[in-house]
C-alpha cells in the first residue's frame, strides 16, 4: 500500500552550506513512522473529496478498510457491482496509483481469505485455514518454537477465544518459568503443548455462517455476556433475531479474552474486568452494526459486581469506582441481569476449550436455550449486604456540631439560676417523651440528678462552641494542638483530663475532670460561684482553693479532697487573673493569693 501513494516530500541537503533542496518521493516510506499515517490519511482525504461523486466507494473507504483491504458487502448483486465500480474510480484518481482492483465474476467458488479467515461464497460461511507446519517428533520443543506456532493464530472477531486462551494461558506459563528463547521447555508445558498442537489441525472442522440476520426478522436485540475465572476473563455478544410468533434466533458476534494478570487478583475484581471488557466491546460492535436495536441487555455471573453498579462511587474503593464509572457511562441505557455460570457463554472463554470440544459445544455457537424463547426468563439480582461487600471505602463518619450559644446563658452571672433553666429544659424534653402523663415530673423543686445532667449540658455546649476542634481530634486518635499537654479523653459527649490517673483507685470524677474553657463568662460564673459556696474556714481551707486551681496537670496532685468531683478550666498562662474572679476570698489567704497571683485556670467540686 505505501508503494501507492505520492504524497512524501522531503527537504535535503549534502552540507550544511548547502542550500535546501525539495524531493518528492514517488511512494511513502517503509519504516518511518509517519507512513501508517500518510496512507491511511490518502484515503480518508479521497473519501471525502469524491464523496458526491462515489458515495458508496466512500463508505467503503471510511469503515470498511483494515490496512489495505477492502472488506464489504452488500444487499444484492447489482449493489456490490456499483461498489466495485466505483472503487475502481476511485483508484484510478490522481492521490493513489494502486493497480486496478479485480472482482471475481459473480457465482464465484473459490474461498478468499479475508482477515485470517477463509469465506466460501458457495456456502457463504467462514472457516479457519491450517497455517501449521506438521513438527518432527525429534525436533527440540523450545519457547521459541512455541511462541513462533502460536502466533500463527489470527482470530480477529474471537470465532475460536477459547482456543486462543487455551494458547495464551500456555504462554503465560513458559514466561513464569524464566526460560531462555532455545531452552527446551519443562515437562508439564511440553504435555500441554502436545496435547494443543495435535488439536489445532482440527479448526479448519469449525464453520461460522457469515450473515447473522434472519428473513422475516420483526426486531433484533444484543445480549452481551461476561464472566471470569481464576485464570482469564472475557465476554460475548449475541445478535438476537426475533420472529413475530416470539421465537429467536443468536448468532455469534464477537467476543474478547484475557489472561488474568500476572499479579494476583480478586475474582470479584476479574468479573469487574470482564464487565469492563463487554463495555468496550459493544462500544465496538455497535458502531459496526448500524442496526437499530429494540434492547441490549448484558449479562454477568457475579453479584457483587452487579451490586457494585448500584453504589455510589464515593463509596467505593479507587480500583472498582474507576470502571464501575466507565461501565456506567457506556452503558446507561442497557440492562444488567445476573446468569448463571452454566447457562452463561462466556465461562467457557475464561477456562478455555481445545478444539474439537469447541466445534461441539452448543452454548458457544447458539447462545443460551432460554434466549430461543418468547419470554426468556431473568433471575433476580441477590441482596448483597454490606458488611460482605468488598472494596467500599471506610467510611468514618465525624459529626461536626455547631451550636449556637443558646441566648438565655449568658443573661445571668449567677451559675445555680443557668443550672436551674437548663433543669427545667431537660424535663420539659423529657416529659415530652413520656406517652402516659402520670409519669410526667411536674414538682417545682430540683433533684441533685437533674441539677448534675443540666450541669453536664451546660458544659457540653461550651465544650462544642469552643473545643470543638479538639473533639474531632480525640476521636479522630489525633494530637490535640491547645489541650495536648492534658491527655483528653471523650466520654459520654464530655471532654476530660485524661493521664496516668486512669489507673488508680480514685473515683472517675477526680481522675478525669471535666475541661472548660477559660474565656467564657460561664466558666467564671462557675468559679465565683464555687468560691461563694466554699468560704475559706479553718476545717474547709482546701475546698476553697480547688476552685482556683492552676491549668498546669502537675499541680493536680495538689487536691486533697479527690473522693469530690472536680472540673478543670482550661486556659494559657496569665490568662485568669484576680481581677478575673472578684471577691472570691475576702480574707485573701495565702494559698488563694498564691494561686491566683500565677494566672492557671481552674477546677472546682459540685453537688
Amino acid at each position: 500500500m505505501y508503494r501507492q501513494i505520492l504524497v512524501a516530500r522531503v527537504l535535503w541537503r549534502e552540507s550544511p552550506s548547502d542550500p535546501l533542496r525539495v524531493l518528492q518521493l514517488n511512494t511513502v516510506t517503509y519504516g518511518t513512522a509517519s507512513a501508517p499515517f500518510r496512507a491511511s490519511r490518502c484515503l480518508m482525504k479521497l473519501a471525502e473529496d469524491e464523496a458526491a461523486e462515489t458515495p458508496s466507494a466512500a463508505r467503503v473507504l471510511q469503515e470498511d478498510f483494515y490496512m489495505d483491504d477492502a472488506l464489504s458487502g452488500a444487499d444484492t448483486i447489482d449493489d456490490a457491482v456499483d461498489i466495485q465500480q466505483q472503487l475502481q474510480k476511485l483508484r484510478s484518481k490522481e492521490e493513489c496509483r494502486e493497480k486496478q482492483m479485480s472482482i471475481p465474476e459473480y457465482g464465484a467458488n473459490e474461498a478468499i481469505k479475508l482477515l485470517g479467515l477463509l469465506w466460501d461464497p458457495r456456502n457463504d460461511i467462514f472457516f479457519i485455514t491450517n497455517p501449521f507446519r506438521q513438527q518432527a517428533t525429534n525436533d527440540n520443543v523450545t519457547k521459541r518454537s512455541i511462541f513462533s506456532e502460536i502466533s500463527k493464530l489470527f482470530d480477529p472477531i474471537g470465532i475460536i477465544a477459547p482456543v486462543i486462551v487455551t494458547a495464551k494461558l500456555l504462554v503465560q506459563q513458559l514466561w513464569k518459568a524464566k526460560l531462555e528463547w532455545d531452552e527446551s521447555v519443562n515437562i508439564e508445558c511440553l504435555h500441554q503443548w502436545k496435547e494443543l498442537k495435535t488439536e489445532l489441525p482440527l479448526l479448519t472442522h469449525i464453520n461460522v455462517p457469515r450473515c447473522v440476520t434472519f428473513d422475516n426478522v420483526v426486531s433484533f436485540s444484543l445480549h452481551g455476556f461476561a464472566d471470569a475465572s481464576s485464570v482469564a476473563y472475557g465476554a460475548y455478544i449475541y445478535l438476537r433475531n426475533e420472529f413475530a410468533d416470539g421465537s429467536a434466533k443468536l448468532r455469534l458476534l464477537s467476543s474478547k479474552s484475557k489472561v488474568a494478570p500476572l499479579h494476583e487478583l480478586s475474582i470479584p475484581r476479574k468479573e469487574l474486568c470482564a464487565a469492563l471488557l463487554l463495555t468496550r466491546l459493544l462500544q465496538r460492535v455497535i458502531p459496526a452494526l448500524q442496526m437499530e436495536m429494540r434492547e441490549i441487555v448484558l449479562w454477568s455471573g457475579s453479584t457483587i459486581v452487579l451490586a457494585w453498579m448500584r453504589k455510589p462511587l464515593d463509596q467505593l474503593q479507587q480500583f472498582v469506582r474507576n470502571r464501575i464509572a466507565e461501565i456506567r457511562k457506556f452503558t446507561a441505557e442497557c440492562q444488567w441481569n445476573y446468569i448463571r455460570s452454566q447457562s452463561n457463554p462466556a465461562d467457557i472463554v475464561t477456562r478455555g476449550q481445545l478444539p474439537e470440544a469447541l466445534s461441539q459445544n452448543y452454548l458457544w455457537w447458539n447462545g443460551p436455550k432460554f434466549l430461543e424463547g418468547p419470554d426468556y426468563p431473568v433471575d433476580e439480582i441477590a441482596h448483597v449486604p454490606d458488611q460482605l461487600l468488598p472494596e467500599l471505602t471506610v467510611v468514618v463518619a465525624t459529626s461536626t456540631l455547631n451550636i449556637e450559644p443558646l441566648s438565655f446563658l449568658h443573661k445571668h452571672n449567677n451559675f445555680r439560676k443557668l443550672q436551674r433553666i437548663m433543669s427545667y429544659i431537660i424535663r420539659f424534653v423529657d416529659n415530652c417523651r413520656q406517652k402516659n402523663p402520670l409519669d410526667r415530673r411536674k414538682s417545682n423543686h430540683h433533684t441533685v440528678i437533674e441539677l448534675r445532667r443540666s450541669t453536664d449540658a451546660i458544659f457540653k455546649i461550651l465544650q462544642h462552641i469552643h473545643l470543638s476542634d479538639e473533639i474531632q481530634r480525640v476521636l479522630s486518635n489525633q494530637p490535640c494542638k491547645r489541650i495536648g499537654n492534658l491527655r483528653p479523653v471523650y466520654n459520654e459527649g464530655l471532654l476530660r483530663v485524661g493521664g496516668r490517673l486512669d489507673h488508680s483507685t480514685l473515683p472517675f470524677a477526680s481522675k478525669h475532670q471535666i475541661i472548660l474553657p477559660d474565656k467564657d463568662p460561664i466558666t467564671k460564673a462557675f468559679i465565683r460561684t464555687m468560691h461563694d459556696e466554699l468560704p475559706c474556714r479553718p476545717n474547709r481551707t482546701y475546698q476553697c482553693h480547688s476552685a482556683a486551681i492552676l491549668a498546669n496537670p502537675q499541680l493536680y496532685s495538689l487536691l486533697p479532697n479527690k473522693s469530690d468531683r472536680y472540673y478543670t478550666a482550661y486556659g494559657e498562662p496569665a490568662k485568669i487573673t484576680c481581677s478575673s474572679v472578684p471577691t472570691i476570698c475576702s480574707n485573701w489567704c495565702r494559698i488563694c493569693r498564691s494561686i491566683l497571683d500565677k494566672g492557671r485556670s481552674t477546677t472546682s467540686e459540685i453537688n
